[in-house]
């Protein structure tokens, strides 16, 4: 298997794989209309403090520099989040980009690439002084000190605890979440996702069962506070357009324990987009 895929980065995995679309995807604001309603306080606090924190001005007696009215809504909101008028007006600020709110919010304070493929595809869209990680979370082709996982990743399957107590470290070899302890990606990823409220996109994961508990502990932490699907999307031989978001989203429900946190934090298909698609680029000898 290793070999196959070996053959694949080789052969296949080229700069001209990189589809700008996707690349422009990736770096692209944050637009607050995803963000779950019951992490929408949570979301606006942190922000909040964090603007906060960057904007706080000594008291040297010189003109703020500040911009004084949307500190007046941001510092009112918090104490007073079920005003509608000041929230309505606080997510007006973000979504027109005005001044500072544009600048401290519209941007992910940080970005991380979690890459379940074992080749170096994810690592095409980044230049090499990039400060955007890449976690190779399944290995690395090339890399003895990240080997590559294969296996299985469902701990919450009913079957999980009969394999488990028949007492045969045979049958848990091929287990992720055994596995993951061989390198520190894992330790690596709770700690980003610790760090403070993250949005969740989905490009090219079928989201199935065979990662089920990694994307649990993802999808269900206090922290998340949206996961945005990107779908595929085809013509059919009657020449309409079919896609498989749906598809996507039965697979996602199976990840969580709360139905009720699943349908709040998927964000619908009206703002949603298909994944930009690119030609086929010929294999290179």
């Amino acid at each position: 298997m290793t070999g196959y895929l070996k053959s694949v980065q080789k052969h296949y995995i080229k700069s001209e794989l990189r589809n700008p679309d996707i690349e422009q995807i990736i770096h692209e604001p944050f637009n607050f209309r995803d963000v779950a309603v019951s992490a929408q306080k949570q979301f606006l606090e942190y922000i909040v403090n964090k603007w906060a924190e960057k904007n706080r001005i000594e008291s040297t007696g010189e003109e703020t520099k500040a911009d004084e009215s949307f500190a007046a809504i941001a510092s009112n909101l918090v104490t007073n989040w079920e005003n509608e008028g000041l929230k309505s007006k606080f997510i007006e600020e973000i979504k027109n980009g005005n001044g500072a709110v544009c600048d401290e919010f519209a941007y992910p304070e940080r970005t991380l690439l979690l890459n379940f493929n074992y080749t170096k595809t994810a690592d095409l869209y980044l230049p090499a002084n990039s400060d955007i990680p890449v976690n190779h979370i399944h290995g690395e082709l090339d890399n003895e000190q990240n080997p590559v996982i294969f296996g299985y990743g469902d701990e919450l399957d009913e079957d999980y605890k009969t394999i488990s107590n028949l007492n045969d470290n045979s049958y848990l070899t091929n287990i992720k979440s055994i596995r993951y302890l061989e390198t520190d990606n894992y330790r690596q990823l709770l700690q980003f996702i610790d760090t403070g409220p993250y949005q969740i996109y989905i490009m090219g994961h079928s989201c199935g069962n065979s990662d089920r508990t990694l994307l649990n502990t993802l999808f269900e932490h206090k922290n998340c506070v949206s996961i945005k699907p990107y779908y595929y999307e085809w013509t059919d031989e009657e020449g309409g357009h079919s896609d498989n978001y749906i598809e996507i989203i039965q697979n996602i429900s199976r990840n969580f324990n709360s139905m009720q946190l699943m349908r709040d934090r998927i964000v619908n298909k009206l703002y949603c987009r298909p994944l930009p698609q690119k030609p086929k680029v010929a294999a290179i000898e």
